[in-house]
């Protein structure tokens, strides 16, 4: 047949013929393939990680707490963990909650551990109208560092006398731990009421010693002056 049909009717043979120049001329078909990767849902530890880092953010940055409910902050969330919920912030004040009780517990194993702590203090007005009373402990620790640690600012309900400032550092020093053996000096402005405040815990064997800041300004005004006039010496 192969031979009757090469013979007699040669074209008819061409046509049946498949053509492989074509096909070897052209590049082979390349097939695209789109790959989707499924991102898996937030694990319950990413999510208080989360939460935990925005606590340090407001706590450490002494942001207030209703930042989280702003707009941008939960845009910008979005943007970073689409799927993370930004929390309440009934939620992240549990969580620097908690924060202030770990840290308040390693801090008294430091003060029970340290032999002399001394105390600034300072009273102060906010622009509402509110009264508030700062007190920060400064000790040397056995590794020979210097550490200060800001024990409370709070509210001062009562007015600035020197007997409720006396009263409310001394409740403090005793919520902290810190025996009145400790307790070595504390510096303060020259208030009338700081003053006297340092007068009456000096008097009380109970809580400690007092030395006035302004003493230490004189005293170290003092030795600024003596330098100086010893250098002028010197150099004269």
């Amino acid at each position: 047949m192969n031979y009757h049909l090469k013979h007699a009717h040669p074209l008819y043979l061409d046509r049946a013929t498949p053509s492989t120049s074509t096909s070897s001329s052209q590049p082979p078909l390349k097939l695209s393939q789109t790959t989707l990767v499924l991102k898996p849902p937030l694990s319950d530890k990413r999510k208080r990680d989360i939460t935990d880092k925005i606590a340090d953010f407001v706590a450490l940055d002494m942001r207030p707490v209703n930042i989280v409910e702003g707009e941008g902050f939960k845009q910008m969330m979005k943007f970073i963990e689409p799927g993370y919920t930004v929390p309440k912030r009934d939620t992240v004040m549990h969580a620097i909650k908690n924060k202030y009780n770990t840290t308040k517990q390693v801090l008294l194993e430091k003060l029970k551990a340290c032999t002399a702590v001394s105390f600034t203090t300072d009273t102060w007005t906010s622009n509402q109208m509110d009264g508030y009373m700062t007190v920060t402990a400064h000790f040397i620790s056995q590794e020979w560092q210097l550490h200060s640690f800001v024990l409370e600012t709070k509210v001062l309900e009562v007015s600035h006398t020197a007997s409720n400032i006396a009263e409310r550092l001394g409740e403090v020093m005793e919520e902290f731990g810190i025996l009145p053996e400790k307790r070595v000096a504390v510096v303060h402005d020259n208030a009338a009421n700081m003053v006297l405040c340092a007068q009456q815990l000096s008097q009380n064997p109970s809580c400690c010693c007092q030395t006035p800041c302004g003493t230490l300004q004189k005293k170290c005004q003092g030795n600024v002056s003596s330098h100086f006039e010893t250098e002028a010496t010197e150099c004269g």
